[in-house]
């Protein structure tokens, strides 16, 4: 699949829900559901192009937008962090597609997550 037709995949997977009364709403996915679209946009060819490494700080790219759900690449090297954050109540799922990611948070151990494991 090329990155050209992700909109159409977006918009396939996206959470679009039928009302009681007919109407159609769009609703949160489920992380099963994000969980989907991430690895099919993960099997996707021609998004590892964007990925820039820059060794001064983290690098991150929005590469689609959409009503229930957006699509990020982000690139750290060793050493680069986004610091400690918060997402609010939003969900996220994730997957590693080169190299291995160390998760801090606080309270707990730090969780490593290998090379093409998708984590929702």
């Amino acid at each position: 699949m090329q990155l050209a037709t992700y909109e159409a995949l977006a918009h396939e997977a996206a959470g679009t829900r039928i009302t009681a009364d007919g109407l159609t709403e769009v609703g949160l996915n489920t992380p099963e559901e994000l969980a989907n679209i991430v690895s099919r946009f993960a099997s996707s060819e021609g998004w590892m192009d964007k990925v820039r490494l820059r060794p001064e700080q983290r690098w991150y790219e929005r590469l689609y937008h959409g009503p229930d759900h957006d699509i990020w690449v982000i690139s750290c090297l060793p050493g680069q962090s986004t610091g400690f954050h918060d997402h609010g109540a939003s969900s996220g799922v994730f997957v590693i597609a080169s190299g291995i990611l160390e998760e801090h948070r606080p309270g707990e151990r730090t969780r490593l997550i290998y090379l093409r494991r998708v984590i929702a």
